[in-house]
């Protein structure tokens, strides 16, 4: 793995200016204080995955992308103490009947219901 990742095209967030936060050609490390991001690693490698896995081509890409990070919010809790200076306990599997939703993070701030 390498220690830095280049990004190969400009961001989609725009700022105020209405240019884009990151710039194709950023360096972004994959290392920071000896752990590895396995969240940018793994979104990295969604396109890949894709490619490897044909089941996964009929995945809406926000839904993979939803998974990776529920994964490594409960890996941060587990590594990482709270406020209080308490960790969760070990992650423990879990079948494929608790996964039963998934979200679309551009519909989080919508409204379905339209007035009439």
């Amino acid at each position: 793995m390498t220690e830095f990742r280049t990004q190969t095209r400009d961001g989609r967030k725009k700022g105020i200016d209405g240019n884009p936060i990151t710039k194709k050609g950023d360096k972004h490390p994959n290392i920071i204080n000896g752990y590895v991001l396995w969240e940018t690693v793994q979104l990295a490698d969604l396109a890949q995955t894709k490619k490897l896995f044909p089941e996964y081509k009929s995945m809406h890409s926000q839904v993979l992308q939803d998974v990776i990070q529920r994964v490594q919010t409960t890996m941060d809790n587990f590594t990482l103490p709270d406020k209080n200076g308490k960790t969760s306990g070990r992650p423990k599997f879990k079948g494929k009947h608790y996964y039963n939703s998934f979200s679309y993070a551009q519909l989080s701030n919508t409204n379905p219901y339209q007035k009439c």
